[in-house]
């Protein structure tokens, strides 16, 4: 019978789609439980008899649907591993504490257990040329006239002076302490030395009856030297170093021949 009207199967499954479409947001839920119990693994098929009307609006709300399920099957079978692990023992993840916060920690300790002595004791490394100068002026520079190098001083503390040439540069070696005093003050200063070079200074008292004290004798004794090897010229290149109060008194041991206003003991 061919009216032209469609069949009452086909209206049907029109509806059908229709009411899939319009389906309030809690449908997906309802292809998942239906996914989970009887749906095969297969992708959903249409009926091929719907109308191209309503077989658009259909195919979306299937296809949304089908996504729906798998997503939600994955999210479930991720549950499923964290809530029943394969062993009976817990798993307990502990994060270690960052290196950098250790390390902070134990210099924290040390700074607490070992103050900063009154009074210091530095070793600067200028030719003996400019050594010269700064004893005739009662001076010292640092670093090249740096002001952060003399900032680390501080009145009283001890100070010698190491000559590695006789003049900057290039010239001939020297290789001995040239020089010993002690700081006079705290006052840090700026001297222009004309050609735009302005460096920083310090007043230092210095022992004038010295002798110069070649460093080789002494490698083997000195904090800063002894472990070294043939390298020990290595750590004077920083400019300006710590050194302990035993090091300060061997070598004023070798330089100072008598006692004067500087305050340092003579050698015996």
């Amino acid at each position: 019978m061919s009216s032209g009207l469609c069949p009452l199967s086909s209206i049907r499954v029109a509806s059908a789609g229709v009411a899939a479409c319009s389906a309030p947001k809690e449908a997906p839920k309802m292809y998942r439980r239906v996914h989970k119990s009887t749906a095969p693994s297969s992708p959903l098929v249409l009926p091929s008899a719907l109308p191209s009307s309503g077989k658009g609006l259909a195919d979306r709300t299937f296809r949304s649907a089908a996504i729906v399920v798998s997503s939600d099957d994955e999210s479930d079978r991720k549950e499923e591993k964290k809530s029943s692990p394969a062993s009976g023992k817990k798993r307990t993840i502990t994060k270690a504490a960052p290196k950098n916060s250790v390390e902070g920690e134990k210099k924290a300790k040390q700074e607490k257990q070992e103050p900063i002595p009154a009074i210091r004791y530095w070793l600067n490394v200028v030719s003996l040329e400019h050594v010269k100068t700064g004893v005739e002026g009662g001076f010292t520079q640092a670093c090249h006239g740096k002001k952060s190098a003399l900032e680390r001083m501080k009145k009283g503390d001890g100070i010698v002076h190491y000559s590695p040439k006789v003049m900057m540069g290039e010239g001939a070696a020297c290789k001995k302490f040239t020089s010993i005093g002690r700081i006079a003050d705290d006052r840090i200063y700026k001297f222009d030395m004309g050609g735009g070079f302005v460096p920083h200074r310090r007043d230092v008292v210095y022992e004038k009856n010295v002798t110069l004290a070649p460093i080789a004798p002494l490698l083997p004794v000195l904090s800063f030297s002894k472990d070294k090897g043939k390298n020990w010229g290595m750590v004077l290149r920083a400019g300006l170093i710590s050194i302990t109060e035993e090091d300060f008194k061997i070598i004023s041991a070798r330089m100072i021949r008598s006692v004067t206003s500087s305050g340092i003991p003579a050698k015996k």
